[in-house]
């Protein structure tokens, strides 16, 4: 999961996904098929896609304990 030091990192990409209709509509998809509330879904996707950045860049993901 992403550490609280990177929650300024969800919010901006959680602005990101807000701005996309494409990215909107799948998550709408996806908060339906997982049961979640439309806001759960895009706060996870957000989450998923800050870890992938740090990963790709090459920084360590802290996980929570």
């Amino acid at each position: 999961d992403v550490c609280s030091s990177d929650l300024y990192l969800v919010d901006k990409v959680v602005e990101e996904i807000k701005a996309n209709p494409n990215l909107m509509e799948d998550i709408k998809i996806k908060a339906e098929k997982r049961n979640k509330t439309f806001e759960q879904a895009i706060i996870d996707d957000a989450k998923w896609i800050v870890n992938n950045r740090l990963k790709k860049a090459g920084l360590k993901v802290e996980k929570k304990k």
